[in-house]
Protein backbone atom coordinates (compact mmCIF):
# COMPACT_ATOMS: atom_id res chain seq x y z
CA UNK A 1 0.00 0.00 0.00
CA UNK A 2 2.70 2.31 -0.86
CA UNK A 3 1.99 6.40 -2.03
CA UNK A 4 3.31 5.83 -5.43
CA UNK A 5 1.84 8.66 -7.28
CA UNK A 6 -0.29 8.00 -10.35
CA UNK A 7 -0.68 10.32 -13.57
CA UNK A 8 -3.67 12.59 -12.96
CA UNK A 9 -7.00 11.61 -14.15
CA UNK A 10 -10.43 14.00 -13.63
CA UNK A 11 -13.17 11.53 -14.45
CA UNK A 12 -16.63 13.36 -15.34
CA UNK A 13 -18.53 13.53 -18.50
CA UNK A 14 -17.14 15.22 -21.29
CA UNK A 15 -18.65 17.07 -24.36
CA UNK A 16 -17.26 17.93 -27.98
CA UNK A 17 -16.81 22.02 -28.66
CA UNK A 18 -18.12 23.25 -32.23
CA UNK A 19 -14.77 22.35 -33.58
CA UNK A 20 -14.62 18.74 -32.55
CA UNK A 21 -12.35 19.59 -29.67
CA UNK A 22 -13.27 17.45 -26.07
CA UNK A 23 -14.10 19.61 -23.94
CA UNK A 24 -14.72 18.61 -20.04
CA UNK A 25 -18.01 19.49 -18.88
CA UNK A 26 -17.76 19.34 -15.48
CA UNK A 27 -14.42 19.86 -14.52
CA UNK A 28 -11.25 22.11 -15.45
CA UNK A 29 -7.90 22.29 -13.85
CA UNK A 30 -6.53 25.88 -14.16
CA UNK A 31 -3.08 26.43 -15.63
CA UNK A 32 -1.90 27.05 -11.96
CA UNK A 33 -2.88 23.73 -11.11
CA UNK A 34 -6.11 24.28 -9.01
CA UNK A 35 -9.25 22.24 -10.21
CA UNK A 36 -12.73 24.05 -11.04
CA UNK A 37 -15.64 21.86 -10.63
CA UNK A 38 -19.40 21.67 -11.76
CA UNK A 39 -22.29 20.32 -9.15
CA UNK A 40 -25.60 19.38 -9.68
CA UNK A 41 -28.09 19.37 -6.87
CA UNK A 42 -27.30 18.00 -3.65
CA UNK A 43 -24.16 17.50 -1.42
CA UNK A 44 -21.19 18.55 -2.99
CA UNK A 45 -19.60 14.80 -2.53
CA UNK A 46 -15.64 14.94 -3.78
CA UNK A 47 -13.97 11.54 -4.05
CA UNK A 48 -10.12 11.61 -4.34
CA UNK A 49 -8.58 8.78 -5.53
CA UNK A 50 -5.14 7.88 -7.52
CA UNK A 51 -2.33 5.65 -6.62
CA UNK A 52 -1.08 1.70 -6.34
CA UNK A 53 -2.93 -1.48 -5.21
CA UNK A 54 -6.25 -0.72 -6.41
CA UNK A 55 -8.20 -0.16 -9.96
CA UNK A 56 -9.47 3.40 -9.29
CA UNK A 57 -11.01 4.56 -12.18
CA UNK A 58 -13.45 1.32 -11.97
CA UNK A 59 -14.28 1.12 -8.67
CA UNK A 60 -13.71 4.19 -6.72
CA UNK A 61 -14.51 6.96 -9.88
CA UNK A 62 -16.87 4.68 -12.23
CA UNK A 63 -18.75 2.65 -9.55
CA UNK A 64 -19.33 4.87 -6.68
CA UNK A 65 -19.89 8.03 -8.36
CA UNK A 66 -22.66 6.19 -10.02
CA UNK A 67 -24.01 4.67 -6.73
CA UNK A 68 -24.10 8.24 -5.19
CA UNK A 69 -25.25 10.12 -8.04
CA UNK A 70 -28.02 7.47 -7.96
CA UNK A 71 -28.58 8.73 -4.37
CA UNK A 72 -31.41 11.28 -3.52
CA UNK A 73 -29.53 14.51 -2.44
CA UNK A 74 -26.12 13.80 -3.08
CA UNK A 75 -24.42 15.27 -6.56
CA UNK A 76 -20.65 13.44 -6.49
CA UNK A 77 -17.44 13.59 -8.62
CA UNK A 78 -14.02 11.85 -8.58
CA UNK A 79 -10.50 13.13 -9.20
CA UNK A 80 -6.57 11.42 -8.67
CA UNK A 81 -5.46 14.71 -8.51
CA UNK A 82 -4.07 15.53 -5.09
CA UNK A 83 -2.70 18.89 -5.59
CA UNK A 84 -4.27 22.28 -6.47
CA UNK A 85 -7.03 21.07 -4.42
CA UNK A 86 -7.78 24.06 -1.92
CA UNK A 87 -10.65 25.96 -3.55
CA UNK A 88 -12.15 22.84 -4.87
CA UNK A 89 -12.29 21.30 -1.42
CA UNK A 90 -13.17 24.97 -0.08
CA UNK A 91 -16.45 24.10 -2.02
CA UNK A 92 -17.73 20.47 -0.89
CA UNK A 93 -19.63 19.95 1.45
CA UNK A 94 -18.56 15.70 1.77
CA UNK A 95 -15.19 15.09 0.74
CA UNK A 96 -13.91 11.20 0.84
CA UNK A 97 -10.34 10.22 0.94
CA UNK A 98 -9.28 7.04 -0.80
CA UNK A 99 -6.02 7.41 -2.46
CA UNK A 100 -2.95 6.48 -1.62
CA UNK A 101 -0.64 8.24 -3.72
CA UNK A 102 0.86 11.18 -1.80
CA UNK A 103 -0.32 14.84 -1.98
CA UNK A 104 1.30 17.18 -3.64
CA UNK A 105 1.05 20.21 -1.93
CA UNK A 106 0.60 21.69 1.49
CA UNK A 107 -2.23 23.99 0.82
CA UNK A 108 -4.35 20.76 -0.36
CA UNK A 109 -3.63 19.06 3.25
CA UNK A 110 -4.62 22.67 5.14
CA UNK A 111 -7.89 22.34 3.08
CA UNK A 112 -8.59 18.93 4.28
CA UNK A 113 -8.24 20.12 8.01
CA UNK A 114 -9.94 23.16 6.94
CA UNK A 115 -13.16 21.66 5.47
CA UNK A 116 -13.38 19.25 8.99
CA UNK A 117 -12.86 22.26 11.10
CA UNK A 118 -15.15 24.61 9.12
CA UNK A 119 -18.13 21.28 9.78
CA UNK A 120 -18.21 19.44 7.06
CA UNK A 121 -18.12 15.88 6.47
CA UNK A 122 -14.95 13.72 5.56
CA UNK A 123 -15.28 9.85 4.90
CA UNK A 124 -11.92 7.90 5.02
CA UNK A 125 -12.62 4.99 2.33
CA UNK A 126 -10.10 1.91 2.24
CA UNK A 127 -6.77 3.12 1.66
CA UNK A 128 -7.52 6.50 3.03
CA UNK A 129 -7.71 5.01 5.87
CA UNK A 130 -3.64 3.30 6.03
CA UNK A 131 -0.74 4.60 7.02
CA UNK A 132 0.17 6.44 3.69
CA UNK A 133 1.99 9.60 4.12
CA UNK A 134 4.77 9.43 6.12
CA UNK A 135 4.99 13.10 5.94
CA UNK A 136 1.91 13.82 7.07
CA UNK A 137 1.36 12.07 10.32
CA UNK A 138 -2.03 14.60 11.50
CA UNK A 139 -3.67 12.85 8.81
CA UNK A 140 -3.87 9.99 10.71
CA UNK A 141 -3.86 10.87 14.04
CA UNK A 142 -6.24 13.80 14.07
CA UNK A 143 -8.42 12.94 11.18
CA UNK A 144 -8.99 9.62 11.13
CA UNK A 145 -7.66 8.91 14.31
CA UNK A 146 -5.61 5.98 13.35
CA UNK A 147 -4.69 3.47 10.31
CA UNK A 148 -3.65 0.36 8.93
CA UNK A 149 -0.66 -0.95 7.77
CA UNK A 150 -1.62 -4.89 7.18
CA UNK A 151 -4.67 -6.72 6.48
CA UNK A 152 -5.59 -10.19 5.73
CA UNK A 153 -5.31 -11.85 2.38
CA UNK A 154 -8.36 -11.26 0.03
CA UNK A 155 -11.25 -13.26 0.81
CA UNK A 156 -14.10 -13.89 2.26
CA UNK A 157 -15.34 -12.32 5.60
CA UNK A 158 -18.27 -11.73 7.90
CA UNK A 159 -18.51 -8.52 9.43
CA UNK A 160 -21.10 -7.76 12.34
CA UNK A 161 -22.75 -4.60 13.51
CA UNK A 162 -22.07 -3.21 16.64
CA UNK A 163 -24.00 0.03 16.98
CA UNK A 164 -27.17 -1.11 14.59
CA UNK A 165 -28.94 1.79 16.15
CA UNK A 166 -26.40 4.69 14.72
CA UNK A 167 -27.84 6.12 11.89
CA UNK A 168 -25.07 4.66 9.35
CA UNK A 169 -26.44 1.49 9.79
CA UNK A 170 -29.73 2.18 8.56
CA UNK A 171 -30.63 -1.04 5.58
CA UNK A 172 -27.67 -2.42 7.08
CA UNK A 173 -27.50 -6.11 7.69
CA UNK A 174 -26.75 -6.99 11.41
CA UNK A 175 -24.36 -9.43 9.74
CA UNK A 176 -22.91 -9.64 6.21
CA UNK A 177 -20.33 -11.77 4.12
CA UNK A 178 -18.23 -10.37 1.68
CA UNK A 179 -14.73 -10.78 -0.10
CA UNK A 180 -12.59 -8.01 0.48
CA UNK A 181 -9.44 -7.30 2.51
CA UNK A 182 -9.65 -7.01 6.45
CA UNK A 183 -7.56 -4.03 7.41
CA UNK A 184 -6.07 -4.17 11.07
CA UNK A 185 -7.51 -0.94 11.60
CA UNK A 186 -5.59 0.36 15.20
CA UNK A 187 -7.04 3.20 16.67
CA UNK A 188 -4.36 6.31 17.78
CA UNK A 189 -4.60 6.56 21.44
CA UNK A 190 -2.94 10.28 21.13
CA UNK A 191 -6.01 10.68 18.90
CA UNK A 192 -9.84 11.90 19.46
CA UNK A 193 -12.29 9.58 20.25
CA UNK A 194 -13.86 6.62 18.03
CA UNK A 195 -16.96 5.03 18.08
CA UNK A 196 -16.72 1.74 16.43
CA UNK A 197 -20.05 0.60 14.27
CA UNK A 198 -19.11 -2.63 12.95
CA UNK A 199 -16.07 -5.01 13.03
CA UNK A 200 -14.75 -7.88 11.44
CA UNK A 201 -13.11 -10.88 12.91
CA UNK A 202 -9.56 -11.59 11.48
CA UNK A 203 -8.30 -15.14 10.90
CA UNK A 204 -4.58 -14.06 10.55
CA UNK A 205 -4.36 -11.85 13.83
CA UNK A 206 -7.04 -14.16 15.91
CA UNK A 207 -8.56 -10.82 16.61
CA UNK A 208 -11.61 -8.66 15.50
CA UNK A 209 -10.73 -4.51 13.78
CA UNK A 210 -12.64 -2.08 13.61
CA UNK A 211 -14.48 -1.59 9.49
CA UNK A 212 -16.86 1.58 10.18
CA UNK A 213 -16.42 3.75 12.53
CA UNK A 214 -17.12 7.57 12.96
CA UNK A 215 -14.53 10.12 14.58
CA UNK A 216 -15.62 12.72 17.01
CA UNK A 217 -14.48 16.28 15.96
CA UNK A 218 -15.34 19.50 17.43
CA UNK A 219 -17.10 20.28 14.24
CA UNK A 220 -17.20 18.42 11.09
CA UNK A 221 -18.68 14.55 10.81
CA UNK A 222 -15.73 11.65 9.95
CA UNK A 223 -16.58 8.34 9.07
CA UNK A 224 -13.96 5.18 8.38
CA UNK A 225 -14.66 2.56 6.06
CA UNK A 226 -12.03 0.23 5.72
CA UNK A 227 -13.92 -1.96 3.38
CA UNK A 228 -13.65 -1.42 -0.32
CA UNK A 229 -10.83 -3.28 -2.38
CA UNK A 230 -12.16 -3.94 -5.76
CA UNK A 231 -16.40 -4.99 -7.66
CA UNK A 232 -17.05 -7.53 -4.81
CA UNK A 233 -17.01 -4.73 -2.16
CA UNK A 234 -18.50 -1.72 -4.44
CA UNK A 235 -21.01 -3.41 -5.77
CA UNK A 236 -22.18 -5.48 -2.40
CA UNK A 237 -25.75 -4.48 -1.48
CA UNK A 238 -24.58 -3.43 2.13
CA UNK A 239 -21.10 -1.61 1.09
CA UNK A 240 -23.58 0.59 -1.30
CA UNK A 241 -25.62 1.40 1.69
CA UNK A 242 -23.03 2.33 3.92
CA UNK A 243 -21.42 4.38 1.44
CA UNK A 244 -24.62 6.31 0.54
CA UNK A 245 -25.13 6.53 4.57
CA UNK A 246 -21.86 8.00 5.28
CA UNK A 247 -21.93 10.69 2.74
CA UNK A 248 -25.68 11.78 4.02
CA UNK A 249 -24.99 11.24 7.82
CA UNK A 250 -21.39 13.36 7.13
CA UNK A 251 -23.46 15.92 5.55
CA UNK A 252 -25.47 16.05 8.51
CA UNK A 253 -28.54 14.96 6.41
CA UNK A 254 -31.40 12.46 7.33
CA UNK A 255 -30.38 9.10 6.58
CA UNK A 256 -33.35 6.50 5.19
CA UNK A 257 -35.38 9.99 4.33
CA UNK A 258 -36.06 8.01 1.26
CA UNK A 259 -35.13 5.12 -0.79
CA UNK A 260 -32.56 5.64 -2.84
CA UNK A 261 -32.15 3.90 -6.51
CA UNK A 262 -29.41 1.13 -6.85
CA UNK A 263 -27.93 1.64 -10.48
CA UNK A 264 -26.21 -1.74 -9.48
CA UNK A 265 -29.39 -3.64 -9.69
Amino acid sequence: MGGDVAPTFVAITAELSGDGAVVDAASKTATDGSLSLNWGDGLRTLILGGGASHDYDRWFNLEDVATLNATPGITAQYTDQTGGLASAIAEVDVLIVSNNQAFTDDDTKRAIFRHVRSGRGLIGLHPGLWYNWADWPEYNRELVAGGSRGHDRLEEFAVDTTAPEHPLMHGVPAQFNLTDELYWFEVDPAGPAVTVLETAYSKQKQRSYPQVFTVAQPAGRVVGITLGHDGDAHQHPAYIRLLRNAVLWAGNRTVGASDPVNHSQ
